[in-house]
C-alpha cells in the first residue's frame, strides 16, 4: 500500500489528486513485474463501477474492507473508502491506495484480475470535504454506488452530499438503531436504495407468497386481519418491541405483507404486532434481528412460518378447522454480508415492491397517511 498525504492547513486542506493517479499508475506497473524484473502472468485491470464505501471509525472500516475484498472478486470496482474518525477534532485529511487482486484459472498459467482502492481518512471536522475529495477520483462513464455498512443518517450534511454523488445507495437496516426514523429518511426523494436486510428476507418473502398457492387458498389474502412477527433479541436489549435495535427486518417483512394486501398506514398500525423473543448470547442459536416467525390470521384460518432450530430451516403451517395441517419445512440460508452486497450490486434501478414496504414503514413511524416521496 502506498500512502499519500497533503496537509496545507485550515481551509486549504486538500488531497493531491495528480499524485494519486501517478501512484496508481506505478502500482499497476509494479503489479505487472516479478521481483527479478520479468513479466508476471497476465494482470487484468478491471472495473465495472465506482463503489463508494462510507465508514465511521477504524473498526467499521476494517470490517468493510474484508467484505470489499470478497466482493471485488465478483464485481471489480474502483473502491473509494471514506473513513471518518468521529473523535478526531483536528483538520486531518489523508489518502492511501491499494489493490485487490484475485487469480482466475484459465488457459496456460491463468491471469490475475485486479482492481484498485483509494482510502480517504478524515477527521470529524474535515468530513465535510469528503464529497469534494471523492468526486474527482470517480471513473467517468461508470455507475456510482454508495454503501454505508453502519447506521447512517442519510439526511445529515456529510452523508447528504455523498448521496448526491451516487446513482444508487446500499444500506443494511438490520444495523439501524432507530429503524422507523431511518425508513422515513429512505422514503424521501433521492437515488434508488438497496437494503441488505431486504435481500436477507428473500426466502421468507418467497415462502409467504407460497402459503397462498392453489385455488383453495387464493381467497384468504383478502380476508387477512392481522400480521404478527417475532424476532430475536438479546437480554441486554431493553427497547420497546418493534421500535428498537435489531427490529428492522421484522418491520420490513410485516410492511411488505401489508403493502401487498394494500393496507393503509392506519390499517397497518392496527393490524401489525411485533414480539421480541429474548435469548442469551451463550445459547448459540439465532442472531439478533433474525425473524423467528410470521403469523397471518384470517377468520377461520391461521398461516404460520416459524424458524425451526439452528439449521436455518423454516416450517410452514396452515391451520384451518376441519382440515389436517401438514407442515412443510424448507431451508432458508442466511447469506453473509459479502454475498448480500453482491446481490444488491446486481440490481439496477428501483425495486418498487421494496420501496412500497419502506414507504409504509415510514408512514407507520410518522403516524401519518402522507410521507414525502
Amino acid at each position: 500500500m502506498t500512502s499519500l498525504e497533503s496537509f496545507t492547513g485550515g481551509a486549504a486542506l486538500a488531497v493531491d489528486f495528480t499524485a494519486i493517479e501517478r501512484e496508481l499508475a506505478g502500482l499497476w506497473k509494479t503489479a505487472s513485474m516479478t521481483p527479478d524484473g520479468g513479466a508476471t502472468p497476465a494482470v487484468m485491470r478491471a472495473c465495472q463501477l465506482n463503489l463508494v464505501v462510507c465508514c465511521e471509525g477504524a473498526e467499521q472500516a476494517e470490517r468493510a474492507n474484508t467484505i470489499v475484498t470478497d466482493v471485488t472478486r465478483v464485481r471489480p470496482s474502483r473502491v473509494l473508502m471514506a473513513v471518518v474518525e468521529p473523535g478526531d477534532r483536528q483538520e486531518r485529511l489523508s489518502a492511501s491506495i491499494s489493490a485487490h487482486c484475485s487469480f482466475t484459472p484459465g488457459a496456460g498459467r491463468g491471469k490475475q484480475v485486479c482492481c484498485e482502492q483509494i482510502t480517504i481518512n478524515a477527521s470529524a471536522s474535515a468530513a465535510r470535504r469528503l464529497s469534494a475529495t471523492i468526486l474527482p477520483l470517480l471513473l467517468p462513464d461508470l455507475p456510482v454506488v454508495g454503501w454505508w455498512p453502519g447506521d447512517p443518517s442519510l439526511s445529515d450534511e456529510v452523508n447528504r452530499r455523498l448521496v448526491e454523488t451516487c446513482d444508487r445507495i446500499i444500506v443494511d437496516s438490520r444495523r439501524f438503531a432507530d429503524p422507523f426514523a431511518r425508513f422515513r429518511e429512505m422514503a424521501a426523494p433521492g437515488p434508488p436504495i438497496s437494503d441488505l436486510a431486504w435481500h436477507r428476507l428473500r426466502g421468507w418473502r418467497d415462502l409467504t407468497a407460497g402459503l397462498f398457492d392453489g385455488p383453495f387458498f387464493e381467497e384468504y389474502p383478502s380476508r387477512l386481519e392481522s400480521i404478527r412477527v417475532t424476532y430475536a433479541g438479546q437480554e441486554r436489549d431493553t427497547t420497546v418491541p418493534g421500535r428498537g435495535p435489531m427490529a428492522a427486518e421484522a418491520i420490513l417483512l410485516a410492511c411488505w405483507v401489508a403493502s401487498r394486501l394494500k393496507w393503509s398506514p392506519r390499517r397497518s398500525m392496527s393490524g401489525i404486532t411485533f414480539e421480541r423473543q429474548i435469548f442469551s448470547e451463550h445459547q448459540g442459536s439465532g442472531a439478533p434481528g433474525q425473524v423467528l416467525s410470521l403469523t397471518l390470521a384470517a377468520p377461520g384460518a391461521v398461516f404460520t412460518l416459524r424458524r425451526a432450530g439452528v439449521l436455518d430451516c423454516v416450517t410452514a403451517t396452515v391451520d384451518i378447522p376441519g382440515t389436517c395441517p401438514v407442515p412443510r419445512t424448507v431451508r432458508v440460508v442466511e447469506r453473509d454480508e459479502s454475498a448480500l452486497l453482491c446481490r444488491a450490486l446486481e440490481r439496477a434501478g428501483r425495486d418498487p415492491i421494496h420501496d412500497e414496504a419502506v414507504y409504509l414503514a415510514a408512514a407507520l413511524q410518522s403516524n401519518d397517511e402522507e410521507v414525502p416521496r
